[in-house]
């Protein structure tokens, strides 16, 4: 039985928390590549794709929030975050099953709104709290690193396995005694199924092996109201140095969201079987090569510094690779493109590998629900801003510099490069304020508080 609030916690408890992380970076998948090409079915318009496949980043902003800090407030005999992690996750079994099976664009959204919902709901409140909790400060940096490798495993397996088969049709017989039923599966919903299938093994994971420990806090049972709300998740400079650093990350991993699959198959005239093995490559180099590494020096060395060194390097990376396109190689050959991609990848992995763990070290453990719902609000603001900004900015520019119905997806990537330089001066500031001692590292000192109980070995 895995227990919260250990000051050091077994190395497999650890590999257990970060398997929903897989299940995560799944539904992620399919909610990126998967759906931009199930919503291509009806829609072609690239403002409109980036506005539809952003209602998980709404959700970010407006569900995940609220769970999060209710989660801090909240205490049943099953623990205080799993109630809202187990609901949610039924929930999008249910969305996900229903989703490819949508007839036109008004029932499809429908079903994205329901599905954007419970993934919100049972994740992006309350997950990584829970996963703090569990996880002590010595060892949440190769804690990230292994979140982050599920989060390439999954993503090797969406990119390797499953969307290179979206097109195919599956005409398979159900044999029920007398009756052989025929029955025509396509690829589209097999993917949809088999992240589906992942989830419900992730609910009776965390349902029968997670027990959580009653926090001592003020706010238990506190009653819901949105200036208590406010002032909770506001009402501190040291949250609101923190939210200025969520822009950081958020330009760090800003790329084309559901426009990228269009610029591989549309722009470049790839395959999507080529697109599912450029992004296996570039996540078995990330998984060989990168995640061992960036783990291990997330422990070791400043986060800080580590994150703002390939935030840097992230926002070099959009200019140089624009220009290489714009300027040199209009139809980059496969491997160029897998060079870029890795490049990219590379440096977005090590910088999330050290900001993850990073934000929590600045937060008591009382109040993790509380402060990652205002990081939640805040990198969901953000995100459907800028999300909707790509899309926006390569319709604006297909008006003005391309003959009508043409699309330059790579003209995206000059947007993110600014993204890039706010960000670069967003973590700048960020580290003055550390450096003056106006934030605190509140994490160390929950490491040096008595455990609730005896400690796990």
């Amino acid at each position: 039985m895995i227990v919260t609030q250990r000051k050091r916690v077994p190395w497999v408890w650890v590999f257990l928390m970060a398997l929903p992380y897989f299940s995560n970076s799944l539904v992620e998948g399919v909610s990126g590549s998967a759906l931009t090409f199930t919503m291509k079915k009806f829609i072609s318009n690239p403002a409109l794709i980036t506005f539809l496949g952003s209602i998980n980043v709404l959700f970010n902003f407006m569900v995940g929030p609220f769970v999060s800090y209710t989660s801090d407030r909240n205490w049943t005999r099953f623990g205080r975050r799993k109630p809202f992690i187990i609901t949610g996750w039924i929930g999008l079994i249910l969305s996900l099953i229903v989703t490819p099976l949508a007839p036109n664009i008004w029932l499809l959204a429908v079903a994205i709104v329901f599905y954007q919902f419970f993934q919100d709901f049972a994740f992006s409140g309350p997950y990584d709290p829970l996963y703090y909790e569990t996880v002590p400060l010595p060892q949440r940096g190769r804690g990230q690193a292994l979140v982050v490798l599920m989060n390439n495993c999954a993503g090797l397996f969406f990119n390797y396995v499953l969307i290179g088969h979206f097109d195919e049709v599956y005409n398979l017989r159900l044999n029920l005694g007398v009756l052989h039923v025929p029955v025509a599966l396509t690829g589209e919903q097999m993917i949809y199924l088999v992240a589906a299938s992942v989830v419900t093994f992730m609910v009776f994971h965390i349902g029968w092996n997670v027990k959580e420990t009653p926090v001592q806090s003020s706010v238990i049972g506190e009653r819901f109201s949105m200036r208590r709300f406010l002032k909770g998740v506001f009402g501190e400079r040291q949250w609101i140095v923190i939210y200025i650093l969520i822009f950081s990350q958020v330009a760090m991993n800003q790329g084309l969201n559901q426009l990228g699959p269009l610029l591989i198959t549309e722009q470049f005239g790839y395959s999507k079987q080529a697109l599912g093995e450029l992004g296996a490559i570039t996540t078995l180099l990330r998984i060989v090569v990168l995640i061992p590494i960036a783990g291990y020096f997330a422990d070791k060395i400043d986060r800080v510094r580590m994150f703002q060194t390939v935030l840097i390097l992230s926002t070099l990376h959009h200019i140089i690779y624009w220009g290489f396109v714009h300027f040199i190689a209009p139809k980059p050959t496969f491997w160029a493109i897998v060079a870029f991609d890795c490049l990219g990848s590379f440096v977005s992995v090590a910088g999330n590998i050290a900001v993850g763990p990073l934000f929590f070290d600045f937060v008591p453990r009382d109040r993790m629900g509380t402060v990652y719902a205002g990081m939640s609000f805040v990198r969901g603001l953000v995100k459907i801003t800028v999300m909707n900004g790509v899309g926006i900015w390569i319709t604006w520019y297909a008006k003005m510099f391309l003959p009508a119905g043409q699309y330059d997806y790579m003209s995206g990537f000059l947007y993110t490069f600014l993204l890039g330089c706010i960000g670069c001066a967003a973590s700048f500031y960020f580290i003055s304020q550390r450096k003056k001692g106006r934030i605190i590292e509140y994490g160390r000192l929950d490491q040096e508080r008595p455990t609730p109980g005896p400690d796990a070995t």
